[in-house]
């Protein structure tokens, strides 16, 4: 989380690209993710946003607010619900597969960094589950 930003979070995803992918034509973001309802406001919306992260040397035993690398450049966002059923839904986000391969072409490692992000400051949270995958064609 960005400090003094109340509900706002970030979250970090770290990805290994195969070598023998060369190119990026598509890229898809698909993860499992919870909108917590709010009893109070049932219309409010929870706006995502998938970023470029740049800085690929953190490591998910030591990141903190304090060190977290900053988020860049948005290659996909979406604005969602809160959940009906409280049970996690697959959501698939299209991410700007050129911003996408910008960000694999300087990785030395192949090693790429997405940040999800909620900049909007609103009495809403989420989970997102730990296993997130790209598809790449």
């Amino acid at each position: 989380s960005i400090t003094n930003t109340h509900w706002s979070r970030t979250g970090f995803l770290k990805f290994k690209i195969p070598q023998d992918i060369k190119s990026l034509n598509s890229v898809d973001l698909i993860i499992s993710i919870k909108v917590y309802k709010n009893a109070e406001q049932p219309d409010l919306k929870f706006s995502l946003n998938v970023q470029a992260v740049p800085e690929n040397t953190w490591s998910k035993a030591t990141i903190t607010w304090n060190n977290a690398p900053k988020a860049g450049e948005v290659l996909g966002s979406v604005i969602l619900d809160q959940s009906q059923d409280d049970k996690l839904s697959k959501l698939t986000i299209k991410l700007d597969a050129k911003a996408v391969d910008s960000l694999l072409k300087k990785s030395k490692d192949r090693e790429i960094t997405l940040a999800l992000t909620n900049n909007v400051s609103t009495a809403l949270g989420s989970i997102v589950s730990k296993d997130a995958f790209l598809t790449i064609e």
